[in-house]
């Protein structure tokens, strides 16, 4: 995982973005959350998105097997301190599924985008979308990069307008 820095063609905007897969060991992600922290010291408007390998609340897993919360607890303080939150989302709710039978079938957001006020600031318009899963057990996500500046269009009168009846 490294903080990378993009250039949007629409825009000529730099933005940065960090991809990151959290490892199944929770002592491994601490290493994450960690580098995360560093890095958000580092940059302004920030993209982060992936695989966390962990869910934000009890409500965001479905299944026999319920979370561990000293787990969510770890997840959340690191977001807390990188000031980062959930870009609206859109889509599935569910990211991933151990696609397994119906009495151990289990569903649950492991991957998200995750977005800081600068972000906010720059692209308050812009979301996540869950796509359906296909041949993997996570969703592939999708994110629409908008900023609300409105689109400025040249105004434009007919003069024979002014000939019809109704005008």
């Amino acid at each position: 995982m490294a903080l990378s820095v993009i250039k949007l063609r629409a825009t000529n905007q730099a933005i940065a973005v960090t991809c990151v897969y959290g490892l199944n060991d929770p002592k491994a992600r601490a290493a994450l959350w960690d580098k995360l922290i560093e890095i958000s010291k580092t940059t302004s408007a920030w993209i982060v998105m992936g695989d966390f390998n962990v869910v934000r609340n009890l409500c965001e897993r479905a299944g026999p097997n319920p979370p561990v919360t000293q787990d969510i607890l770890a997840f959340n303080a690191c977001l807390a301190q990188c000031y980062l939150d959930d870009m609206h989302n859109m889509g599935f709710e569910f990211t991933w599924s151990n696609k397994q039978g119906s009495d151990t079938r289990t569903w649950a957001r492991l991957d998200r985008v995750l977005v800081n006020p600068a972000w906010l600031a720059k692209f308050p318009a812009s979301y996540a979308l869950s796509l359906p899963p296909g041949l993997s057990d996570n969703s592939p996500l999708m994110v629409s990069v908008a900023s609300d500046s409105p689109v400025k269009r040249r105004f434009s009168f007919l003069n024979a307008w002014q000939d019809h009846p109704d005008y």
